[in-house]
């Protein structure tokens, strides 16, 4: 019987070793930079336009805030003796009519002594009352501040843009709790703006910066009740 040599295993090519990429130059970015996607070929990108500014409908966040409604009739309550001096009646501002400055307390038949004010840096505004630190009030400061105009004189007033459009009557105030500036007029839609809202049930919250002047009417800059 012939021997048959054994098979040999096929030679295998010597292994070359992985081919690596071409070393890249340093990038001349710069670091956190992004490079913009790049456009596909025939698909439009969107245009970006930025936001409308729209009037403010809530007072800003994290703003803590009272409207007068909420506070008239609050007790006015002296922190050192415990003792109530009366409810709140009205809320004198300052001649620009931008700033809360004192409470006013009620007078009436209940009521027999004349007014006491409660300037809002002595006040403190709570859920179910407003307690003060007695501070001295002198006659001059009294003198003064029955010449400030009240929030109650505005309540009521018609509110027109300055074009000449009606947009409703001043039902409330909204305050900044922490420095008394005025930020906005609670606003009862009628003519325009009434048709606009349909039910009319809602009322319209319109920043103070819209206000063009006061007066017996409110005149307000068109532009900030365009959105409303």
């Amino acid at each position: 019987m012939q021997n048959i040599p054994p098979q040999q295993p096929p030679m295998q090519p010597p292994e070359q070793p992985p081919m690596q990429p071409p070393e890249q130059p340093p990038s001349q970015a710069q670091p956190g930079f992004q490079p913009p996607p790049m456009q596909q070929p025939g698909v439009q990108q969107p245009d970006v336009q930025p936001a409308a500014s729209q009037p403010m409908q809530q007072p800003p966040s994290g703003t803590h805030w009272f409207a007068f409604s909420q506070v008239r009739g609050f007790p006015l309550v002296n922190i050192s003796s415990g003792e109530k001096i009366g409810e709140v009646g009205d809320v004198l501002l300052d001649t620009h009519r931008r700033v809360a400055q004192a409470f006013v307390t009620k007078v009436g038949f209940v009521h027999l002594r004349g007014p006491t004010y409660i300037p809002l840096e002595n006040a403190n505004i709570g859920r179910d009352a407003i307690t003060f630190q007695p501070k001295a009030v002198t006659e001059r400061d009294v003198e003064q501040m029955k010449s400030l105009p009240k929030v109650s004189e505005l309540l009521g007033a018609r509110v027109l843009s300055n074009i000449g459009e009606l947009i409703g009557a001043v039902a409330d105030a909204h305050f900044d709790q922490n420095d008394g500036t005025l930020l906005a007029f609670e606003i009862k839609p009628e003519g325009a703006a009434l048709r606009q809202r349909m039910l009319g049930s809602q009322n319209i919250t319109l920043p103070v910066s819209g206000v063009v002047s006061f007066g017996p009417n409110l005149i307000v800059d068109a532009n900030a009740i365009a959105g409303l």
